[in-house]
């Protein structure tokens, strides 16, 4: 019993505290509605007229439409293009992983900035519209006030600052509304190229599951139907194939270039280094292959260290088949300073020559009859020279 009653006293004593804060807040909106004293009038009119010019401030510095809108039709463009691309794979009916994935990182990328873009955008239109409604509730209120303000006998002074009050806000809301208008008009274009990007990449990886049905459905090598793939019109598409070579654009190297900078300067510093001290390194059983080869070992170490880089940054294949060739060379021969059985230095250089080898197949778009082909004649190569 004695739980039961220290309960009930604690609820009467929360209600009644619940009644205190009601009443309080009660009458806290009550004296908000209740018009102000006659000599605070000409004061709060004067605030307003200060509002008003921070507010002409804040929308110059605010955003650029402009800008943005210019940002905005650089993607549709972009998105067009990608769009013919995608079509004109599927017209020719054989095409390339590395195709298919480039393209897939073009739509990432365009994404990516769509994001970027949007970002201060959505952030000004919050801004603005947190903007119109304090004013419209400064019109509201001052509506409200007018007709226990604007009295008989009342001085010519208040009547006067009224009506300016209701004019500067007016002025306020005349003001905000155009830019708000343009933003929103900017952001129903960007729904638009949202959802082109959202299609685009579905279509993509409906070709994508398409094609590794194609795969899976491909005619066994030693059947008439593989050998009968070999026409005049797989030549046609192997010459497309070199011709449509996708290379590293301007936009690239925007994103990138600064990848490319620490590259150079990591692999020169590497090499002079190197070359400093490339008798101390000659005399060290461990290093003795650095100063054997210290443009390898720079390009190499360079590599390496911002190779994760251009993996985020999604470059293009013929980028990724430089710095295969770069660090593949490189590797193959700082590994020759190390290795003194020749057979061992062989099988490293033939390594890195079938993965060159491969990549470029990829960027070539190779068709898949000739890349099976080219698989079983390097697998017949390795195997004699595992048995040899």
């Amino acid at each position: 019993m004695l739980p039961m009653a220290v309960f009930l006293i604690w609820s009467h004593v929360l209600a009644q505290e619940q009644s205190k804060s009601d009443q309080t807040s009660g009458a806290q909106q009550e004296s908000a509605a209740a018009a102000p004293d006659l000599a605070d009038i000409i004061p709060l009119t004067t605030e307003l007229s200060g509002r008003l010019s921070a507010l002409e401030n804040e929308l110059t510095g605010l955003l650029d439409i402009s800008v943005v809108e210019k940002k905005y039709a650089g993607i549709e463009e972009r998105l067009k293009d990608l769009a013919g691309q995608l079509q004109r794979l599927k017209d020719s009916k054989e095409f390339s992983p590395d195709q298919l994935r480039d393209l897939q990182k073009a739509i990432g990328q365009e994404n990516a900035l769509f994001e970027k873009i949007s970002k201060p955008l959505n952030k000004a239109i919050r801004q603005l519209g947190v903007l119109r409604k304090s004013w419209l509730g400064e019109k509201k209120r001052w509506n409200e006030w007018q007709a226990s303000l604007l009295k008989e006998g009342e001085p010519d002074q208040i009547e006067s600052a009224v009506a300016k009050a209701h004019e500067t806000i007016e002025s306020a809301l005349t003001l905000t509304l155009p830019q708000f208008e343009a933003m929103l008009k900017v952001q129903e274009k960007a729904g638009i190229i949202h959802v082109g990007l959202n299609a685009l990449a579905a279509e993509i990886a409906g070709v994508v599951g398409k094609r590794d049905v194609l795969i899976e459905a491909s005619p066994p090598m030693f059947s008439s139907q593989y050998f009968s793939q070999f026409k005049r019109e797989l030549w046609y598409l192997l010459h497309k194939g070199l011709a449509g070579i996708s290379w590293p654009d301007s936009r690239f190297f925007v994103r990138a270039g600064w990848i490319v900078l620490l590259q150079g300067f990591l692999s020169l510093v590497v090499i002079i280094s190197v070359y400093r001290y490339r008798e101390v390194l000659k005399e060290s059983v461990r290093w003795r292959f650095l100063a054997a080869r210290p443009l390898s070992a720079g390009l190499f170490l360079g590599l390496m260290a911002t190779l994760w880089f251009y993996k985020y940054e999604n470059a293009p294949s013929t980028w990724e088949l430089g710095y295969t060739i770069i660090g593949g060379i490189s590797y193959a021969r700082l590994v020759g300073g190390l290795i003194e059985a020749s057979w061992k230095r062989q099988f490293v250089y033939g390594l890195m020559i079938v993965l060159i080898i491969t990549r470029f197949m990829g960027v070539v778009s190779l068709p898949l009859s000739l890349f099976r082909l080219y698989i079983v004649l390097t697998s017949l190569i390795g195997l004699f020279f595992c048995l040899r």
